[in-house]
């Protein structure tokens, strides 16, 4: 009898140790199972920020030979590469926040490895070669941060040197036209000797006796020694070929140098125009003169 209730409490207390031992392996299990499955989230993180900073690494490699020469004036400015450091820059800036995020992650996942006791050796190891791959990849950060930033300054510079030049190339178009116009400029006007004489435009000259031959000369209408281009009206000696003349009944004499060999109207005697008269060789007719004064005659 004794015997038997030996047998049946051994039997008993080799039950209670089976469950127990059964109970322990399946929280080893469980545990097991967790820890796999964060040593598999953490490896994740891990790799995908590894894959976003070298991908910011290749990018800002391209970026550093975009736009950073200086281009012509008036051209637009590296708007382009710019925007591309902007947007790297806030690629940089969001690869910090995922490095927060994992370096946290990472915290507390040793905290819960440490927490499950020394069978988590492994994974409080593996964490902490990842923590220090982490670090590494702040340090990359903060390098392509610094490149970033040091393009950008760079292309201010471009931008600015772009600004001086556009600057300098409008001023000097600037005065190529303002050059170029009044080399073209030209005067003429018309009127009667009275109102030339009034106007202080011609002069006369002459009126002396000529010796022996012709008797008392008369006086000759020149141009005054200065002129005032607000008393004529401006052309361009380019464009304006044709000059209308006021009264087809009268002719017109220049007073000015200007040859009527270079001009293509109906010619009366002593050289006098009638109507409208058109230039045909610009260079030619204004050589001697930018001013050309038409004094008004009755025809004979």
């Amino acid at each position: 009898m004794r015997v038997r209730h030996s047998l049946l409490l051994v039997a008993a207390l080799a039950a209670g140790a089976c469950n127990t031992n059964k109970a322990e392996l399946q929280q080893a299990l469980q545990e097991a199972e967790a820890l796999n499955a964060e040593k598999d989230k953490l490896l994740a993180e891990v790799l995908e920020t590894t894959k976003f900073v070298n991908e910011i690494d290749g990018e800002l490699a391209r970026a550093k030979g975009v736009g950073v020469a200086p281009v012509e004036g008036g051209e637009a400015a590296p708007t382009d590469a710019a925007q591309q450091r902007q947007v790297l820059l806030g690629k940089v800036r969001e690869v910090v926040s995922r490095l927060d995020q994992a370096e946290q992650n990472l915290e507390q996942a040793k905290a819960r490895a440490q927490a499950m006791g020394s069978r988590n050796q492994k994974l409080l190891t593996q964490i902490e070669e990842y923590q220090a791959t982490l670090t590494g990849f702040r340090e990359t950060v903060t390098r392509q941060e610094a490149e970033i930033v040091a393009l950008r300054a760079e292309v201010d510079t471009v931008r600015g040197e772009n600004v001086r030049l556009a600057t300098e190339k409008a001023a000097l178009t600037d005065t190529v036209v303002e050059m170029t116009t009044a080399a073209n400029t030209a005067y003429y006007l018309v009127g009667t000797k009275e109102e030339l004489l009034q106007k202080g435009v011609v002069t006369e000259e002459g009126g002396s006796r000529v010796l022996f031959i012709f008797g008392k000369a008369g006086k000759t209408l020149v141009p005054a020694r200065t002129l005032d281009p607000a008393q004529f009206t401006r052309i361009d000696r380019l464009q304006d070929s044709t000059i209308e003349l006021p009264r087809p009944d009268r002719g017109y004499r220049m007073v000015t140098a200007q040859n009527v060999e270079y001009v293509q109207a109906t010619k009366l005697e002593s050289g006098r125009l009638a109507d409208s008269f058109h230039i045909l060789t610009p260079e030619e007719f204004w050589k001697p003169s930018r001013y050309l004064i038409l004094v008004e005659e009755k025809r004979d």
